[in-house]
C-alpha cells in the first residue's frame, strides 16, 4: 500500500494508491479526513465537491481534476481512473470542500518510472 500524510485547515488527511504506484496505469485513490487536534474523524465535508487534481510536473497540460466519490463512512472518499497516464513526476492535489464552503487542500507526490 501506497500511503501519504499531509495536514491542512487543522484536518489531517491519509491518502492511499492501489496496486502501488509504480508505473503509469489505473489506480484506486482514497482519501480518508481526520480532525487533527484530536484524531476523531473529520464528518463534514459536503458530498459532491471534492477532487483530486493531477499534475505531470514539466508538462504544459492543465491539471486533470478526477472527483472523489464519498463520503463512504463519514471521513473515505475514493476515485478509480488511469489519470496517472505518463512516467514522471505527478502532483496530486486533494480538495475537501467543508459544509461553509471553505476548501482544504492537501498536497502530495508521486513518481512513475517508465
Amino acid at each position: 500500500v501506497f500511503t501519504l500524510e499531509a495536514r491542512s485547515g487543522g484536518l489531517y488527511a491519509l491518502f492511499q494508491v492501489f496496486p502501488y504506484p509504480e508505473t503509469p496505469g489505473n489506480y484506486t485513490f482514497t482519501l480518508e479526513a481526520w480532525v487533527a487536534s484530536n484524531g476523531s474523524q473529520y464528518i463534514g465535508a459536503a458530498p459532491g465537491n471534492n477532487t483530486l487534481a493531477f499534475t505531470l510536473v514539466g508538462s504544459p497540460n492543465a491539471p486533470v481534476v478526477v472527483p472523489l466519490d464519498g463520503p463512504h463512512g463519514p471521513n473515505h472518499f475514493f476515485a478509480v481512473s488511469p489519470v496517472m497516464d505518463a512516467p514522471g513526476t505527478w502532483s496530486v492535489d486533494a480538495r475537501l470542500v467543508l459544509a461553509n464552503g471553505t476548501a482544504v487542500d492537501f498536497p502530495y507526490t508521486i513518481a512513475l518510472r517508465a
